[in-house]
């Protein structure tokens, strides 16, 4: 009777495990499958599913299953609760503000939070150093992959025009022109004049800032034009106001000396005679600035006048 009573409870052990074992099922491997491919797998198996918040990964591509618990191979009963995890694809890394630095420093940084130096190029700037880094690319605060490249914008200096070398020689006018169509900001020209009779009279000889010199934004060129010991020029002066501004000069050939008086005051420029004597009667025969010419304000036009029968 006992060894028949043994033999029962041996028995009745090995039916209890085996129904237990019968309910187990094994977790299959879920990760780098899609949401619903792992969802599909586990149902088949009779088991559920359930998320927690996504997590990045270097090797996992975005939405894809990187983590699962329990995992596969392990036993549970059917019915379980297998907790999925989907990748949010690899971690991202702002790009840092290199703005300022040299290229080396900025390299240096770059490798420091883990992104890779892409080179540079270079880019004219008026507010960074030479050599210094101006912005980046991609720019700053883009978030970038581990490893990404990131190229540098580094500063040549300024974008600003330098003085050209062939404003010598040309007429105040030309020389004023040239400088207006460079397009530089607040720009102001302006007028000085030097007795020589080494230089075609009327001609640009001097500036300043000199040649080869950056002229800068809302700066002011002054530009030296030549006259004669007697203060002859090709503009009929050179000896005006310094203020730059230009006005047209008034026919007076046929007008009485004072009524080509009037007329060249009134458009704010000087009248001298080429003769000592002279009435204001006298007729102008010839005038030294040509009539619908520019000439700066406050110049002196010499007229020569012929004694007018009747004075």
């Amino acid at each position: 009777m006992v060894g028949a009573g043994a033999v029962l409870v041996l028995l009745l052990g090995f039916l209890v495990l085996h129904t237990m074992s019968g309910n187990k099922v094994e977790v299959p491997l879920l990760t780098n499958l899609s949401k619903s491919d792992a969802e599909t797998k586990l149902r088949q198996a009779g088991l559920k599913s359930t998320y927690l918040d996504p997590v990045a990964s270097p090797t996992v591509a975005t939405n894809r299953i990187v983590q699962q618990d329990p995992r596969d191979g392990a036993k549970v009963g059917k019915g379980a609760v297998v907790t999925l995890r989907l990748s949010s694809g690899p971690a991202t890394i702002p790009v840092p503000d290199l703005a300022n630095l040299t290229p080396e420093q900025a390299n240096a940084r770059l490798t420091e939070v883990g992104l890779t130096p892409g080179g540079q190029v270079n880019a004219a700037s008026d507010t960074i150093g030479d050599g210094h880094v101006i912005s980046t690319d991609p720019a700053l605060n883009t978030q970038a992959k581990p490893k990404d490249a990131i190229r540098l914008i580094v500063s040549s200096g300024p974008d600003t025009p330098l003085m050209p070398s062939d404003i010598i020689g040309r007429t105040y006018d030309a020389a004023k022109a040239q400088l207006e169509a460079a397009g530089i900001a607040g720009l102001t020209v302006q007028r000085a004049v030097t007795t020589t009779s080494d230089a075609t009279p009327g001609t640009v000889v001097g500036v300043s800032p000199e040649v080869g010199q950056p002229v800068p934004p809302n700066s002011t060129v002054t530009l030296t034009v030549a006259t004669t010991p007697t203060g002859d020029d090709s503009s009929g002066g050179g000896d005006g106001d310094g203020s730059g501004v230009q006005v047209t000069v008034p026919s007076v050939v046929g007008k009485s000396y004072r009524d080509a008086e009037t007329s060249l005051r009134r458009a704010g420029l000087k009248i001298d005679r080429a003769s000592i004597l002279g009435s204001p009667k006298d007729k102008v025969v010839a005038q030294s600035a040509r009539a619908g010419s520019k000439i700066e304000k406050g110049s002196t036009v010499r007229v020569n006048t012929v004694w007018q029968f009747g004075n």
